[in-house]
């Protein structure tokens, strides 16, 4: 079936790289980091949810503000003693899901429900950036008035 040029403009701003903040601009933790440096750049760019990556630069998790203080609550910490303590140790309550990198925004609306981003990963799980909810939103407001228009 031959595609409209409208069609392939649509189906290619649909995609994700168009609205993907590239892993240079997200702050992230490091898989070696540990809680208090988690607290900090958390604290410092006011993050709710932050993602780890590995030392090879794969996709680990992310770690939120909830889990953190749980962990610290349990285990009774001072911001002191969470230098003892590496990032990988705190269970997370709500995973945070990935998306690959061939998905489009439609792809994303179920997930960035229960997320403030949604973390881009390559097929060998690679960590690219991440699409915001904020971003997502007004995807989906530019595509309802596109449609109000038709």
């Amino acid at each position: 079936m031959i595609e409209t040029i409208q069609e392939i403009r649509s189906n290619m701003e649909n995609n994700i790289f168009f609205y993907l903040t590239p892993k240079a601009s997200v702050k992230y933790l490091d898989e070696k980091d540990n809680l208090r440096q988690a607290v900090e750049k958390m604290q410092f760019h006011n993050y709710t949810s932050i993602p780890v990556v590995s030392q090879d630069g794969r996709y680990l998790r992310s770690v939120s503000d909830q889990d953190i203080v749980r962990y610290i609550h349990r285990y009774n910490l001072d911001l002191d003693r969470c230098e003892n303590h590496n990032i990988t140790e705190i269970d997370d309550v709500r995973p945070v899901r990935a998306i690959r990198t061939n998905k489009t925004m439609n792809d994303l609306v179920d997930i960035i429900v229960d997320q403030n981003y949604v973390p881009v990963i390559d097929d060998e799980e690679h960590f690219i950036g991440i699409v915001t909810r904020k971003t997502v939103i007004t995807y989906l407001v530019g595509e309802l008035k596109e449609n109000n228009k038709k």
